[in-house]
C-alpha cells in the first residue's frame, strides 16, 4: 500500500492541468486492496485494519476533489468486500469494510434505502462482535433521517437499545415505541416481537410497564373489533411473553390470570364457527387455536403450582381461565383426537380441583360446579368413545365418577364403577381409587357403599393385590354389612371370604383374622340365643377361621370360649 501511495502522489505532482483525475488512482488503490484482502483470506491471511483505515483516511482528506462517480465506486468496492466476509459469517473481518462504506454512505446515500440497509449490516456485525452499544449507536445515527424506515427497522433499533447496557433502557424505549406505533407499516402483531425482546434483553421489569402502557393506549385508541381474529391472536401472543415475565420476575399469578381473562374477553368478538375442517390452512386461524391451547395448558400448570404452594386463591383464579375457555373448544374438531383428550383432562381436573377447594369461594361456586357438570360429563363420554379403554379413557372414567358423586347421583356412580370393574384393562389401583371417591363422600348412602365394597371385594384384582390391601377391604366390607343389619348380606360376605381362602395364607394379618373370627362367633351366638338355625353355619365359619389363626395366647382363649 505504501508503494501505491508513492505512485499516486508522484502522479499528482507530475500531471498538469485541471483535467488531472487523481480520484481514479484512489479508486484503483481501494480496489487493489479489496482484491488482495479477498485473495489472502482464502489462505487464512488477514488484512490489518490499520491498512484499511489509513487508505480510507487518505480518501477522506481529499473527498471534495474526488469525482462523485469514483466515490460511489469506492463505496461499492467497500460494501462488496464487506459482503464477501458477511456472507461467509466472518463478521469480524466484514466490520471495518462496512464501517468505512457506511461513513461514506452517510454523505452520498443520505435518506436513501442504501443507508438503512448498510446500517443494519454494520450493526449486526457489531452485535456478533459482542458490541451491542456500537450496534445501537450505528442504527441511531441512521435514525436521524427515518423517512425511509419501516416498522421492522424501528423494532431493530429497539432491540439493540435493549441489548446494550451503557444507556438506560426505559428512557430509550419510550421514544422508540412512539416511532414504532406511528410508522406507516405498523401492525399490532409487532407488539409480540417487542415483548419478546423485552423478555430476552430487558434488565429491569419497569420496561415491561412502559411497553404495556403503549399497548393498552393503542387498543384504547383503536377499534379492536374491526379485526377480532387478528387482534385476539396478537394479544394471545403478547400474553405468552407477559406470563413468562410475570412468573420469572414477579410471581404475580393474579395478574397473569387477570390478563388471560382479558384476552378471553376479547375472544368474545370472534365467530368460533369459522374454526372448522377445511380452513386449517388459514395461518391466522391455526395460530389462534394454538395460542388458545397454550393458554389452557399454561393456566393449568400455573394453577397446579399455586395449589401445591398453598396459594389456593390464585390457583382458583387461574382455573377460572380454564372454565372460561370451555366454550371456545366445545364442538371444535380442529384438534386431533389425542389433543382433545388432553384438553378434556385439563378441563375436568381443574373443575374437580376447584370443587375440592370450594370453601375458598363459598357455596355459590358449588352450585356453579353442578350447573356445568353435565357439560363436563358429556365431554368425558366423548373422549371414551372408540378409545379401546386406554389409560386416558380410564382416567376420564375416574373424573366422571367423581362428578356423579359430587352431584349426589350415587346410582350412576355405582353403575359406572360396575362397568369399569368388568373391563380387563382396569387395574386394582384404578378400582381402589374409584371406590375411595364414592365411599369417602359424606353423603354416600349405606346401600351404595355396600354395593361398591361387595363388587370390589369380589374382584380378582383385589385377591391378587397386596394381602394387606385385601385384609383392609375385607374388614371394611364386613363392618358396613354389620351396620346395615341385613343378616343374609353379612352371611354371603363371610361365605365369600371363606371361598376366596386368602385368610389361609401365613402372611394374612392376624389382627384382621381375629376380627373376622369374633364377628362370625358373635353372629352364631346371637342366632343360637334366638333359636335360629343359621347359628350352626356361623359357628362353622368361626371354627374354619380359627384353624388358621396363629396367635397362640389369643387362640387358646378363643378355643375356650367356643
Amino acid at each position: 500500500m505504501d508503494g501505491l501511495d508513492l505512485l499516486i502522489h508522484r502522479a499528482e505532482n507530475n500531471l498538469m492541468g485541471t483535467s488531472v483525475d487523481s480520484s481514479t488512482l484512489y479508486l484503483c488503490k481501494i480496489f487493489i486492496l479489496s482484491e488482495l484482502t479477498i485473495e489472502n483470506s482464502k489462505s487464512s491471511a488477514q488484512c490489518n485494519d490499520d491498512v484499511i483505515r489509513s487508505s480510507m483516511d487518505a480518501v477522506f482528506l481529499i473527498k471534495e476533489d474526488i469525482e462523485e462517480d469514483d466515490l460511489n465506486a469506492i463505496q461499492i468496492v467497500l460494501w462488496r468486500t464487506g459482503d464477501f466476509f458477511y456472507n461467509r459469517r466472518n463478521y469480524k473481518d466484514a466490520l471495518p469494510w462496512y464501517r468505512h462504506a457506511y461513513t461514506a454512505t452517510q454523505s452520498t446515500f443520505h435518506g436513501t434505502d442504501n443507508a438503512i440497509i448498510l446500517a443494519k449490516k454494520l450493526s449486526f456485525c457489531h452485535v456478533e462482535s459482542n458490541d451491542p452499544y456500537s450496534a445501537y449507536q450505528c442504527m441511531k445515527r441512521c435514525h436521524q433521517d427515518p423517512s425511509n424506515w419501516t416498522t421492522e427497522d424501528f423494532i431493530l433499533l429497539l432491540k439493540y437499545g435493549l441489548m446494550q447496557t451503557t444507556l438506560p433502557q426505559d428512557e430509550l424505549l419510550s421514544g422508540i415505541m412512539e416511532d414504532v406505533i406511528e410508522s406507516s407499516s405498523f401492525q399490532p402483531r409487532y407488539f409480540v416481537d417487542i415483548l419478546e425482546y423485552c423478555y430476552q434483553y430487558g434488565k429491569k421489569s419497569s420496561i415491561l410497564g412502559v411497553v404495556m402502557g403503549y399497548i393498552t393506549n393503542y387498543y384504547t385508541a383503536n377499534n379492536v373489533n374491526e379485526d377480532g381474529d387478528t387482534d385476539a391472536l396478537y394479544n394471545a401472543q403478547c400474553l405468552q411473553v407477559n406470563v413468562f415475565v410475570w412468573v420469572l420476575r414477579k410471581l404475580d399469578f393474579k395478574s397473569i390470570a387477570d390478563y388471560m381473562l382479558s384476552v378471553i374477553t376479547l375472544l368474545g368478538n370472534i365467530d368460533m364457527n369459522k374454526f372448522i375442517p377445511g380452513i386449517n390452512d388459514n395461518k391466522v386461524n391455526c395460530k389462534l387455536m394454538t395460542d388458545l391451547e397454550w393458554m389452557l395448558q399454561t393456566s393449568w400448570n400455573l394453577g397446579l403450582f399455586c395449589f401445591s404452594a398453598g396459594k389456593n386463591t390464585e390457583g382458583m383464579r387461574l382455573f377460572d381461565v380454564i372454565s372460561e375457555l370451555f366454550s371456545y373448544f366445545d364442538n371444535i374438531s380442529y384438534f386431533t383426537k389425542e389433543q382433545d383428550r388432553v384438553r378434556t383432562f385439563l378441563f375436568t381436573a381443574s373443575y374437580i380441583l376447584m370443587y375440592n377447594n370450594a370453601l375458598e369461594k363459598g357455596e355459590g361456586w358449588c352450585h356453579a360446579m353442578n350447573a356445568n357438570s353435565q357439560t363436563v360429563v358429556d365431554m368425558l363420554q366423548t373422549v371414551k368413545k372408540d378409545s379401546n379403554n386406554d389409560a386416558i379413557s380410564m382416567l376420564a372414567s375416574v373424573f366422571e365418577l367423581e362428578i356423579y358423586t359430587h352431584q349426589g347421583d350415587f346410582d350412576m356412580a355405582y353403575t359406572l364403577f360396575e362397568t369399569i370393574e368388568s373391563l380387563p384393562e382396569c387395574s386394582y389401583a384404578l378400582l381402589e381409587r374409584m371406590a375411595g371417591i364414592v365411599l369417602l363422600h359424606p353423603e354416600c348412602p349405606m346401600d351404595c357403599a355396600f354395593l361398591v365394597l361387595k363388587k370390589l371385594h369380589a374382584s380378582a384384582r383385589l385377591i391378587q393385590a397386596n394381602i394387606n390391601d385385601y385384609a383392609k377391604w375385607t374388614r371394611i366390607l364386613v363392618s358396613v354389612a354389620l351396620k346395615r343389619k341385613v343378616s343374609i348380606d353379612l352371611y354371603q360376605c363371610m361365605s365369600q371370604i371363606i371361598n376366596q381362602k386368602v385368610y389361609q395364607r401365613a402372611t394374612y394379618p392376624q389382627n384382621e383374622l381375629y376380627y373376622l373370627i369374633v364377628v362370625a362367633w358373635n353372629e352364631g351366638i346371637t342366632c343360637y340365643l334366638k333359636s335360629e338355625p343359621q347359628g350352626q353355619y356361623w359357628c362353622t365359619i368361626a371354627f374354619e377361621l380359627l384353624r388358621h389363626y396363629t396367635d397362640g395366647h389369643k387362640k387358646d382363649t378363643l378355643e375356650q370360649q367356643v
